[in-house]
């Protein structure tokens, strides 16, 4: 029997989101998942956190994600 991971209209798992307080920069991220037919709310959900740009708050966002099991974190910051 193969089993495919998700089926044509079905529910994703959870992508946890992890804003260090640069939302913009998620904005490529989302039209992407759009791109390739991933809609919030109708297959796909972003469980997000935003550390507001408090770099100390981070480790327990992403605890937080961990313990809401999430299949994927995504993440991201400045290039310099």
């Amino acid at each position: 029997m193969i089993a495919w991971p998700l089926a044509v209209g079905a529910q994703s798992p959870p992508y946890g989101i992890l804003d260090p307080g640069l939302a913009e920069l998620f904005e490529a991220f989302y039209a992407g998942m759009r791109e390739i037919s991933y809609t919030e709310g109708k297959n796909v959900t972003y469980m997000r956190r935003s550390a507001a740009g408090r770099a100390e708050a981070i480790p327990q966002l992403a605890a937080e994600l961990v313990q809401e099991k999430v299949d994927v974190i995504v993440t991201g910051g400045p290039l310099d």
